[in-house]
């Protein structure tokens, strides 16, 4: 087995991403955090890549946190991975399945996050 570290970037230190090895399969999970070249470069070709999306929902996520919308915008784009974001990365990763977290569970909002995903990753 061989495991591999590497850190995301997130708003503060520990965010973290791993791969692991193992009877020639690889699982690669990046946690939360911004997509990076470090995760394409360790993730490359691994049989199941599962990383962080973060639905654009700015006026929802404002509400929620009692902020202004700029600054909801302004988390989403330096803290996480929106959709097109996801399946770009997924894209140039190749996994035979590509997962995604922080998905919520309704699908009339997911709609859009899908296609954002899917103009860059045509895969499972």
């Amino acid at each position: 087995m061989k495991v591999i570290h590497w850190q995301r970037s997130h708003a503060k230190d520990g965010a973290s991403a791993y791969r692991l090895d193992w009877n020639g399969l690889c699982f690669v999970w990046t946690g939360d955090g911004r997509p990076s070249k470090l995760d394409a470069k360790y993730a490359k070709g691994c049989d199941v890549y599962v990383t962080e999306l973060q639905p654009e929902l700015v006026e929802i996520n404002s509400g929620v946190q009692g902020v202004p919308p700029f600054l909801a915008r302004y988390t989403i784009d330096t803290h996480h991975t929106p959709g097109y974001a996801a399946g770009y990365v997924a894209n140039q990763v190749q996994p035979r399945m590509f997962m995604t977290t922080h998905m919520n569970f309704d699908p009339f909002l997911n709609e859009e996050t899908v296609a954002e995903v899917r103009e860059y990753w045509k895969g499972p």
